[in-house]
C-alpha cells in the first residue's frame, strides 16, 4: 500500500517540523520513502529535506506584520520574530501593503535588506520604509514597533477608503510616498490613542541607527 505509506511519512514529517520549530533555531529533517533497495536502484533517491529557520524583523523589533516564506506564513511576534524556509525567500507585508521586496531568509532582517540594491540610511526607500513602520506604531514610547490587527484588516486594496492609494505607494519616490503614506495613516490609525503624523526623515534615520546599533547591525551612511 505505497500511497498510504507515503501519506503517513508526510504527516510524520509535518509534525516533526512543527515540534522542532517551537524549540527555536534551525531544524532540518531528511526522510526517505519505504521503497525496496531494488526500487531505489531504478529511481532517483526520494529523500525529502525540510529546513525551518527563526528570524527577527528589526526597525526596533517589529510586531504585527505578516510574513510568508514558502509554505510558512504568520504574523511577527513581540520581538519581531518570524519563521522562514532555509534557502528560500521571505516577504513581509501589512494587509496589501508590501514592505519592500522578498529577500533570502536569515536570522536578522532590517529595512536595509528589504530595499533593492545596496541599502544605506541615506537611501530614500530605506528611510521611507522606516517612516511608514514607525508612524504605524500603536504603542508610543517603548522599544518596539507594534502594528495592531485593525491596521492589517484595513490595509486592503479592496477597502473603499483606500481606492488606488496602496497601488500609488512608492518608497523610492518621495512625492508619491508622502502623498500615499499620509492617506494610509489617516485611514489605518483611526482609533489610535494618540494623534498620528508621518514621521519625518531625520527622526526615522535616527531611530533606525539606534535600533540597528542595539541589534549589532553595521550601517553604511
Amino acid at each position: 500500500m505505497p500511497d498510504r505509506k507515503q501519506s503517513v511519512i508526510v504527516l510524520v514529517v509535518l509534525a516533526l517540523v512543527a515540534l522542532l520549530s517551537l524549540t527555536g533555531g534551525d531544524c532540518a529533517i531528511s526522510v526517505q520513502s519505504g521503497s525496496s533497495s531494488s526500487d531505489r536502484d531504478d529511481k532517483e533517491d526520494p529523500t525529502l529535506i525540510i529546513g525551518v529557520g527563526n528570524g527577527q524583523l528589526v526597525d526596533a523589533p517589529v510586531e504585527g506584520v505578516q510574513y510568508e516564506s514558502g509554505t510558512l506564513r504568520g504574523i511577527t511576534g513581540p520581538d519581531g520574530e518570524f519563521r522562514y524556509e532555509t534557502g528560500g525567500l521571505v516577504r513581509f507585508h501589512i494587509g496589501d501593503i508590501p514592505l519592500g521586496n522578498a529577500v533570502p531568509g536569515k536570522t536578522l532582517i532590517t529595512p536595509l535588506d528589504l530595499v533593492a540594491g545596496n541599502g544605506s540610511l541615506e537611501n530614500t526607500a530605506v528611510i521611507n520604509l522606516g517612516r511608514l513602520l514607525q508612524s504605524l506604531d500603536a504603542v508610543a514610547g517603548d522599544d518596539r514597533i507594534t502594528v495592531p490587527a485593525q491596521v492589517r484588516e484595513r490595509a486592503l486594496a479592496s477597502n473603499p477608503a483606500l481606492t488606488g492609494v496602496i497601488e500609488y505607494l512608492e518608497y523610492a519616490d518621495e512625492t508619491r510616498f508622502v502623498n500615499a503614506a499620509s492617506q494610509l495613516l489617516a485611514v489605518l490609525t483611526e482609533g489610535y490613542p494618540h494623534t498620528v503624523v508621518l514621521v519625518d526623515s531625520a527622526t526615522a534615520q535616527s531611530h533606525m541607527r539606534k535600533s540597528f546599533a542595539r541589534a549589532g547591525v553595521q550601517v553604511d551612511d
